[in-house]
């Protein structure tokens, strides 16, 4: 038996990020993107190295193991943590990146994001038809980038 078909997300992601992790890269998070009943469908490895740099690549499992690389979705890839926002009330913030939905969940804020900024255009949005939504960019040219094009999404 193969023994990556018993390997856990968290050593799958040290083993496929192991030339960075040798590189002085380490470890920051390992989100998982869900269904909307919280069944893991795909990851995002974050790292960072102490020179600012950072490594993020998404991982799923492909039936014999992980991988590097996303499962194919026909409707678009899900939203960060939509599990949670599907049972959500009230407005949803909308951040560039999954640290800083993690951070507002840890205050109680229901928040999702797409990935990166350029990740706007490839994500199902439909879960946030009739929800009050903030979007709440970085501070810098591409997360208003990222700003206008999940406006543009949301308001389609």
């Amino acid at each position: 038996m193969d023994v990556t078909k018993q390997e856990t997300p968290k050593a799958a992601a040290r083993r496929l990020s192991g030339a960075m992790l040798r590189k002085g890269f380490k470890p920051v998070a390992l989100h998982a993107y869900t269904d909307a009943d919280g069944r893991a469908l795909y990851y995002r490895i974050r790292l960072k190295h102490t020179d600012g740099e950072k490594w993020i690549r998404p991982m799923y499992e492909n039936g014999e193991g992980f991988e590097l690389g996303e499962p194919k979705f026909p409707n678009g890839k899900p939203l960060y943590r939509v599990h949670e926002i599907a049972n959500s009330t009230g407005p949803v913030f909308i951040t560039e990146g999954e640290n800083t939905c993690d951070a507002l969940r840890k205050i109680g804020i229901a928040a999702t994001t797409s990935g990166g900024a350029s990740s706007a255009d490839s994500a199902d949005w439909t879960p946030l038809k009739d929800r009050e939504c903030i979007v709440w960019p970085d501070n810098d040219e591409a997360g208003a980038g990222y700003a206008q094009a999940v406006t543009g999404k949301l308001c389609a």
